[in-house]
């Protein structure tokens, strides 16, 4: 995971801190799988998670990038450019 410029490896029952406005991008490098857990006390990022959920269902295929995009703007939500994680 990065945070800011900052760079964490982050194992079983660790925590990360995102604090708002700080990009941040996050990704299974390993070969076992991950699940998170996010906690966020913005009602905004709360309807945001269920549209896309909603959208997610939906689909029969791969999702369509610009409709995730769209999704998020709507919700105050702004992503970056950058290089994704590598190992």
């Amino acid at each position: 995971m990065e945070v800011g410029d900052q760079r964490y490896e982050a194992g079983p029952e660790c925590l990360v801190w995102l604090p708002r406005g700080v990009p941040h991008i996050f990704a299974n490098l390993g070969e076992e799988e991950v699940r998170t857990v996010g906690v966020f006390n913005s009602v905004g990022l709360a309807e945001m998670f269920a549209e896309q959920a909603a959208y997610f269902a939906s689909l029969t295929g791969a999702p369509t990038p610009e409709v995730l995009l769209d999704i998020s703007l709507r919700h105050g939500v702004h992503p970056v450019e950058g290089p994704s994680l590598e190992r």
